[in-house]
């Protein structure tokens, strides 16, 4: 099973990088709202009332609530309801967010691993077809008994409910 590690370990740093730079596309999205809001993050990003929306909106708004919450600071430590909440993006909030998408995205290339080792079982060769693990790869793998299979995976970024980014990798046998 090592074999396939060996063959798709290299582009991990690939998906890295790609989720760095789907949190940084937020981030910039984060201040370009809340700067067109006048930085009342009230306006940007309202909490939401669970009273007067569907449970998927409401979700949705929190959230975005969250995303707002993780990378922006509060100019004052409390504020009365229905007043303004200015908050500005914080750059030592932001760098921790980055870090923690680079950092789910490399164990979430580990899941990526195991899971082809589990689905795939012991191999002889392995050979991963172009460079792009991060849109479209092709996996072509020989098996212990002499089967030959290609493997297709395609990798989305996904944000989970917590505001977590994080990469995930549906993979088919597509022969």
């Amino acid at each position: 099973m090592f074999k396939i590690e060996q063959a798709v370990e290299p582009l991990r740093i690939d998906a890295m990088n790609e989720a760095e730079n789907f949190a940084r596309r937020q981030v910039e999205e984060v201040r370009k709202q809340l700067a067109a809001a006048d930085f009342d993050l009230n306006k940007a990003a309202p909490h939401p009332r669970a009273f007067n929306m569907g449970r998927f909106e409401y979700m949705r708004a929190m959230q975005k609530r969250k995303l707002f919450g993780q990378v922006c600071k509060w100019r004052e430590a409390s504020y009365r309801i229905n007043q303004p909440q200015f908050a500005d993006v914080n750059e030592e909030q932001v760098a921790t967010f980055v870090r923690h998408a680079r950092e789910d995205a490399s164990l979430q290339y580990e899941k990526y691993v195991a899971k082809l080792n589990h689905k795939i079982g012991p191999v002889t060769e392995a050979k991963l077809d172009g460079n792009y693990v991060w849109s479209l790869s092709y996996l072509k793998v020989t098996k212990a008994d002499g089967t030959k299979e290609t493997w297709k995976t395609k990798m989305i970024f996904n944000t989970s409910k917590l505001g977590k980014v994080f990469a995930q990798f549906p993979t088919r046998v597509v022969n």
